[in-house]
């Protein structure tokens, strides 16, 4: 059994939510139920994201004079249908770093965009800005543990529910996922809501 995550997101649909819920109850009257959670991971496609958006971000905030704590979802959104292709966001990436003969792809010059306004000084403006993607992707994979771990009320449960060290590769449906196994068999109800959550 799966559960899905948006790319650069820790959120969940309704779905989702209602099944780890389920999960929650028959641990609570299971007491020797275990549940072990392997993430594995898109990481070259959530970092990709990570950056394109970070970058995007920087560029909106920059255009509209806008400070970190005003930007809403509405903006985030907005930032996310932008195209990482578009003029004007190229433009302003390229005015604002000063040698840009090394940056052949968009990914570099976002990656050196990052890079400049975290470290202007920065020799390596690429290095810089990776670091600064590393950081967002290791954050969001801690949020995402801590949104799984928030539908397990009682500590007694969540001491049954085991972290895998995670695996990184290309999933066949492009997400990264948690996918769970019981110590012991799946009791019938939950596996039903599993196969509503998918037909979803």
């Amino acid at each position: 059994q799966e559960v899905q995550w948006p790319v650069r997101l820790a959120s969940l649909n309704d779905n989702q939510e209602k099944f780890l819920k389920k999960i929650n109850k028959f641990m609570e009257k299971s007491p020797n139920a275990r549940l072990s959670v392997l993430p594995i991971t898109y990481e070259e496609k959530e970092k990709e994201y990570i950056l394109y958006f970070e970058a995007k971000k920087r560029y909106y905030l920059a255009e509209h004079k806008m400070r970190w704590a005003s930007f809403e979802s509405k903006d985030s959104t907005t930032v996310e249908r932008m195209s990482v292709k578009d003029s004007h966001f190229i433009r302003s990436m390229l005015k604002y770093l000063n040698d840009t003969v090394f940056l052949f792809t968009t990914r570099q010059k976002c990656a050196a965009y990052l890079g400049k306004i975290a470290s202007p000084d920065s020799q390596n403006l690429i290095k810089q800005g990776e670091a600064l993607v590393n950081m967002r992707y290791s954050l969001l994979r801690k949020q995402r543990e801590n949104k799984f771990l928030s539908f397990f009320n009682k500590d007694e449960v969540k001491q049954r529910i085991i972290f895998l060290n995670g695996q990184t590769e290309v999933p066949f449906n492009g997400f990264s996922f948690y996918k769970l196994t019981y110590k012991n068999d799946i009791p019938d109800d939950l596996r039903k809501v599993y196969l509503q959550m998918l037909d979803l």
